[in-house]
């Protein structure tokens, strides 16, 4: 699972992300949020690796950013998602796109230079979306972009108990 605390020191609880499979040059995981888990930990960023994803329950919301020109767009911090830096790489324009909902049942793809901003709400059957994501090997280190600098703390990795999320996910398939 995905955990940061906010300026408060409150912990903000992701998505929970449950591997399901590998092989030579991708991957496959399961990812799930539920109540409570609705804020991302880090609402603007880009990813590791291109990959597509199948939204099996509820919904994926979410805004795709593009570079801009200065003066045309909102000024954001880069911050490098590797574990380590706390401060910001450096300063960004980007101007807001398109927004879309993707719904149970269809899915997208995406390059992973993509910036975008997610919105799941846990909207679907038994208080949960959830979506299968099958990415390609890893290009970079992922990216935040935050408005201001960063007041909370980088986001890190916590074990999570993927019986108790399949469980979920299985649960909001039999009543859907």
């Amino acid at each position: 699972m995905i955990v940061n605390h906010d300026e408060d020191g409150n912990r903000v609880e992701s998505l929970h992300a449950v591997p399901l499979a590998q092989g030579d040059g991708w991957s496959a995981r399961l990812h799930v949020w539920s109540a409570g888990q609705s804020q991302l930990t880090e609402d603007t960023h880009n990813h590791t690796a291109d990959f597509g994803s199948a939204v099996l329950t509820g919904a994926f919301r979410d805004t795709l950013y593009s570079p801009a020109a200065h003066g045309e767009g909102e000024k954001r911090y880069e911050y490098l998602n590797d574990g380590q830096r706390t401060g910001p790489v450096r300063e960004v324009v980007l101007m807001k796109g398109p927004s879309r909902i993707i719904p149970a049942g269809e899915a997208h793809t995406m390059d992973h230079r993509v910036v975008h901003s997610a919105n799941v709400r846990p909207d679907g059957p038994g208080g949960i979306s959830a979506t299968v994501v099958v990415r390609r090997p890893r290009k970079q280190f992922g990216n935040a972009y935050t408005v201001g600098e960063r007041t909370g703390s980088p986001p890190w990795v916590e074990p999570v108990d993927g019986v108790a999320a399949l469980k979920k996910v299985r649960t909001a398939l039999e009543n859907s």
